[in-house]
């Protein structure tokens, strides 16, 4: 395992959440990977002039439903680094367990021509600096 911790936050639910079967509905699981996200980009990329990013894949594994009223935190650190873009593992936990897991892809974009653009090199350092790899994550498990 690296030295890198996760990024963690607590992540409140809100009563409007919920779906009928008294979980927290799926499609609010990406808000909350959202979130999350944010939380942990602005911590990381501070002092890094922003450039667009986009979303350009996500997936999502629900491994215990999410209820309204539990105390969730969520986990987020880099897992793999490419050339344009970095991919994003989320947990989300409640009662010592992930009961949600997820990968957003993240590519940086030119906005002038809105194709993807190289990785600057303080994006690069930023984005090292919080990287846990996949096998590393794995073996320790994190996934």
């Amino acid at each position: 395992m690296t030295g890198v911790a996760p990024f963690t936050c607590a992540m409140p639910l809100r009563w409007s959440d919920q779906d009928l079967n008294a979980h927290v509905n799926n499609a609010k699981v990406i808000t909350l990977f959202e979130e999350a996200r944010i939380q942990a980009s602005s911590q990381w990329f501070r002092g890094i002039p922003e450039r667009p990013r986009l979303v350009r894949s996500l997936s999502v594994d629900y491994v215990h439903p999410l209820h309204y009223g539990e105390e969730t935190t969520a986990r987020v650190w880099i897992s793999r680094i490419g050339t344009t873009s970095f991919s994003v593992h989320h947990e989300l936990h409640q009662k010592g367990r992930a009961c949600v897991t997820g990968r957003s892809v993240m590519v940086c974009v030119d906005p002038e021509v809105g194709r993807p653009e190289p990785l600057s090199p303080d994006l690069r350092a930023a984005l090292e600096a919080a990287l846990i790899p996949e096998d590393t994550a794995e073996r320790a498990g994190q996934l």
